[in-house]
C-alpha cells in the first residue's frame, strides 16, 4: 500500500456477493462461499482504504457513488 496515493475498496453484503458469483460464474453456493473465504476479509480491506464504496444497491446507486467519489478526488 505504501506506493499508492490512495486505495478504493468496493464492498457488498455477503448475500449479494454470493448471489452475484452464482449468477455470473455459475458457482454452487459452496463454491461461492469458498471463493469469498479465500479473500482478505472485507473489514481488513476497509481498514486500508482511502475511500469505500458500498455496492449494496442498484447499478444506478453504484454509478452515483462513483461519480461522487470522482468529484471528491478531482477537487
Amino acid at each position: 500500500h505504501g506506493g499508492l496515493d490512495g486505495l478504493i475498496v468496493v464492498t457488498a453484503p455477503e448475500s449479494a456477493q454470493l448471489a452475484r458469483l452464482r449468477l455470473r460464474d455459475g458457482m454452487t453456493e459452496a463454491e461461492a462461499r469458498a471463493r469469498i473465504a479465500a479473500q482478505l476479509p472485507a473489514a481488513e480491506k476497509v481498514r486500508h482504504a482511502t475511500f469505500v464504496i458500498e455496492n449494496a444497491g442498484s447499478e444506478a446507486d453504484l454509478a452515483a457513488q462513483v461519480d461522487e467519489l470522482l468529484k471528491k478526488m478531482r477537487s
